[in-house]
């Protein structure tokens, strides 16, 4: 097993609202995981399970109220300024949604070379090649480099956002749900090149997403989130082929849990879950290790 390029330690996150009478949502609550060097951890769970907090926790776009987040063997839990500034070049994000992530008055060329002089010292034409060059490597044209962003489709706009990352040649990259808007042809484009890149240069990704499918094609090892906790991880394979959790095999089978008011103790699951017991209810269960690289957080196997 190769080192890990990024390790969570019981990450968790608690939003608080309200001037006076504050209310507090637990967002991410003790996520441990790590993503292997040169592999791909992809993320499942549906819609508000934690899956963006926890990827704006790991670019540390947000500080996280618990926890320790290590990147490339060095504690990023809590850099601030310069320091935090400095670790962008290896460690990029990309978001789902291209028409707010990118600034649309700005030409192609500016984006990119915006992200390329904030990092290195460069020539006006190394500058110019590097943007033809990896324009080239994400199927887009070089002639679109004079023209505005908010003149292109969203996927070339996803595309644009993808090039502007991986023109830092990072050694980590966050793609938080980058296909779900895209038609398949341009979803399989972009995950192509994101396993090339990978094959070449040795490219890890925590990869987000929704789609079982995408999943099995991309991922090395994945992790399953429900409601804020991490309720199994491990081999791709094994997981997808064998889940162990409930929510695991409900959400493979097409049939996530009803959203309703979390448990305020206990499993959050437990009121969906068709093998839950009173038990269930009263504390959230620990991780086993079911399997060599599989485990599970269930009073199943306990």
């Amino acid at each position: 097993m190769t080192s890990p390029i990024l390790l969570t330690q019981g990450l968790t996150k608690v939003f608080t609202r309200g001037l006076f009478m504050k209310a507090s949502n637990t967002a991410l609550k003790d996520v441990s995981l790590c993503v292997e060097r040169g592999r791909t951890l992809v993320m499942l769970g549906q819609s508000g399970s934690g899956k963006t907090t926890f990827a704006r926790l790991t670019a540390r776009l947000m500080k996280p109220s618990d926890g320790k987040i290590v990147f490339d063997g060095r504690d990023i839990t809590g850099l601030e300024g310069e320091e935090l500034r400095n670790i962008r070049k290896e460690l990029q994000i990309v978001f789902q949604d291209p028409y707010s992530s990118l600034d649309g008055m700005k030409t192609v060329f500016r984006l990119l070379s915006e992200a390329l002089e904030s990092h290195y010292s460069m020539s006006p034409s190394e500058v110019e090649d590097r943007c033809r060059s990896i324009l080239a490597e994400c199927a887009l044209q070089e002639d679109i480099l004079p023209r505005k962003v908010d003149q292109f489709s969203g996927g070339q706009r996803q595309r644009i956002a993808l090039a502007r990352s991986l023109i830092l040649s990072p050694s980590f990259l966050i793609a938080d749900e980058i296909t779900s808007a895209l038609d398949v042809v341009t979803q399989e484009g972009i995950v192509d090149m994101l396993l090339e890149r990978q094959e070449k240069e040795g490219l890890s990704m925590l990869f987000i997403t929704h789609d079982i499918d995408l999943a099995r094609w991309i991922g090395d090892d994945v992790a399953i989130l429900y409601a804020g906790h991490l309720v199994e991880a491990g081999d791709a394979d094994e997981v997808l082929k064998h889940p162990a959790h409930p929510y695991t095999k409900a959400l493979i089978a097409g049939h996530p849990a009803k959203h309703g008011p979390r448990p305020q103790e206990g499993c959050p699951y437990a009121p969906s879950c068709p093998y839950s017991t009173d038990q269930c209810r009263r504390a959230f269960p620990q991780e086993m290790m079911i399997g060599r690289n599989h485990r599970a957080a269930c009073l199943l196997f306990q």
